[in-house]
């Protein structure tokens, strides 16, 4: 892990990981205000909190060398490896002025920063969703085929995943692209055919980007 912590407690500490997405999921992240690059060094569906682990066919994932990993915060899975994505964690401690005790509106702000970021990666026509949210059912099982507060749309086609987790110390914000959108590669994993046509058939935003150019685009839009 390469890190640069500023010495001013209102800078943003920005940190550049390289591990698997199980051991960055369990890393509990220090309560500063910190952007952290997650480089995953092998391919993972990550199940949000709630989600039912058989959704998944754990024993095909195993043979295809896919980790199924079960994060911290909700929402249904995501797909994770070193080519397709960027991920990317925003910590912010209670005492931040971004904090927002409402959780409904609470990533708005990020969301309008990820907005600024993706211009400069020549993504257009972007639109922050502010309405409630929009859960259908294959939501529960996909991540991306819902919407919340603060997550991002370029011309209606949904750029940027945002999942949060709140405790007594503050707000981690797991943010996700996709540099190129494969679903093809893992659909089959979900026991679901249902979910399977709905994950296939979603329309997502590529981005043109370098995981580290995104860092560091994201954290001088965060001042």
């Amino acid at each position: 892990m390469s890190s640069h912590l500023a010495s001013n407690p209102d800078a943003w500490a920005v940190n550049d990981y390289v591990g698997t997405a199980r051991q960055f999921h369990a890393n509990d992240l220090e309560w500063r205000r910190g952007v952290w690059l997650c480089r995953p060094t092998d391919a993972a569906l990550v199940l949000g909190s709630a989600q039912d682990e058989s959704d998944v066919d754990t024993d095909r994932a195993r043979q295809e060398k896919i980790d199924v990993v079960r994060r911290r915060s909700g929402g249904g899975a995501v797909y994770l490896d070193s080519e397709s994505t960027v991920w990317i964690d925003v910590v912010i401690t209670r005492k931040d002025a971004h904090w927002v005790d409402d959780v409904s509106r609470s990533a708005l702000w990020l969301g309008h920063v990820w907005s600024e970021v993706l211009q400069q990666f020549g993504v257009l026509d972007l639109d922050v969703y502010s309405a409630p949210i929009l859960k259908p059912v294959v939501s529960r099982s996909v991540c991306f085929a819902g919407m919340a507060s603060g997550e991002v749309l370029s011309a209606g086609r949904k750029v940027i995943g945002i999942s949060q987790r709140r405790n007594r110390d503050g707000a981690r914000f797991q943010c996700v692209l996709y540099r190129q959108w494969r679903p093809q590669e893992y659909a089959h994993l979900f026991v679901s055919q249902e979910v399977q046509d709905a994950l296939c058939s979603l329309d997502v935003a590529e981005v043109n980007c370098e995981p580290g150019d995104v860092l560091m685009a994201l954290a001088a839009h965060l001042g």
